[in-house]
């Protein structure tokens, strides 16, 4: 948000806490009805949005056999639903095609993750950017995803250390990604400088896929 607002973009962020924003809305992504309802909120404070960053995520580092049905349905709700109604609701938002949207995917969806309903949702958000972008592109409409690898948050922290040690030996560049190096990526494709990039998948992980 921080580097969005530095560019001059009006900023609204959702999150289950407060967070660094022009417009902030505490919204739980797991209910479809709240989610619907965050653009309309938006648009009461800062006007009709032209631009989307889907980010929010869950990540529990759950080996299967340890996934609950209720940790299953809450993943795909955030990390898959949630985008795809406010992708839906963006476009629905924007009829004559000018908005962005960048859909925050993973490494993990074409690595795998012993998590596997995490990296499922993650692949499921490349599909997602690859099919808006092809049937509203001629539109105008322009959808890419970044795909991140092991970043320094608070999620990337809460992977297992020996785990962590052995997702550092398979990056060539030989450490973890910084949230303002994702930052710059998805700022990039909601610039113009990124009008003829769509249905772009862009990797950030200092080579580890």
């Amino acid at each position: 948000m921080t580097t969005l607002r530095a560019q001059g973009w009006l900023v609204a962020g959702a999150d289950r806490l407060e967070s660094v924003a022009d417009s902030v809305h505490l919204v739980d992504l797991s209910d479809p009805t709240a989610t619907t309802a965050l653009l309309t909120s938006v648009c009461q404070e800062l006007g009709t949005p032209n631009a989307l960053v889907n980010a929010a995520a869950i990540y529990r580092a759950h080996p299967l056999p340890e996934a609950s049905p209720e940790y299953l349905a809450e993943v795909m709700a955030v990390n898959v639903c949630a985008p795809i109604l406010l992708c839906r609701e963006l476009i629905r938002l924007n009829p004559d095609g000018s908005c962005a949207i960048v859909n925050v995917t993973s490494v993990a969806a074409h690595t795998g993750s012993q998590d596997p309903a995490y990296g499922a949702s993650k692949g499921a958000l490349i599909a997602l950017t690859k099919g808006l972008a092809k049937e509203y592109g001629r539109f105008g409409t322009r959808v890419n995803a970044v795909a991140p690898g092991i970043i320094d948050t608070a999620m990337g922290r809460s992977i297992p250390s020996s785990r962590r040690a052995r997702y550092l030996s398979e990056i060539p560049a030989n450490r973890f990604g910084t949230p303002e190096e994702i930052a710059a990526a998805i700022a990039f494709l909601l610039s113009p400088d990124a009008s003829y990039v769509n249905g772009e998948i862009l990797n950030v992980n200092g080579g580890m896929s």
